[in-house]
């Protein structure tokens, strides 16, 4: 039983050493502990196997003292548990202002996307329709003069036509 414990006390530093260092100094006092509750239990079993007989009060302090180092011990257990729990709660609460920090960021960044994304497409259509007017100017009038050319004059007349106007040639 105290080799289970000596162990388990071997894989608690392993963890804390690769946490904080904070509860290395409790550890210690545990293993201490530990220490002290064997010496006490191997000094009882020396007892009993030297066959020296123990009076009462003896053997009550013996197991009094076992019993404060093995209270001890659980104390300080608990009190790691106690204050892993809030290292815990602690990266927990800092994870979660984290998370909320980088969701504000991505809906900031995509609402900032969105806005470039329209005024880019404002301008390309804008462009666009720039061009064709023009390419449409300059398919139907004549570039010296600016006059309608054939094509000009004849869609025109066509549109004028359809309005129900006259046609009258000059």
């Amino acid at each position: 039983s105290l080799a289970r414990s000596f162990a388990q006390v071997g894989k608690l530093r392993d963890e804390v050493d690769k946490g904080t260092g904070q509860l290395k100094v409790e550890i210690d006092e545990i293993e201490a502990g530990l220490k002290e509750y064997a010496r006490g239990v191997e000094t009882v079993t020396r007892d009993f196997e030297t066959a020296q007989p123990l009076t009462l009060q003896a053997a009550n302090r013996a197991l009094t003292q076992a019993k404060n180092h093995a209270y001890a011990v659980a104390r300080k257990l608990d009190d790691i548990v106690e204050k892993a729990e809030e290292a815990e709660q602690r990266t927990l609460s800092h994870l979660d202002k984290q998370r909320q920090l980088l969701l504000f960021a991505f809906v900031g960044i995509g609402i900032l996307c969105l806005g470039l994304c329209l005024l880019l497409s404002h301008r390309i259509i804008r462009s666009s329709l720039s061009i064709s007017r023009s390419l449409e100017h300059q398919a139907l009038h004549d570039t010296l003069t600016g006059l309608f050319n054939r094509r000009g004059l004849a869609a025109s007349m066509n549109a004028d036509t359809a309005r129900g106007g006259a046609l009258a040639y000059v």
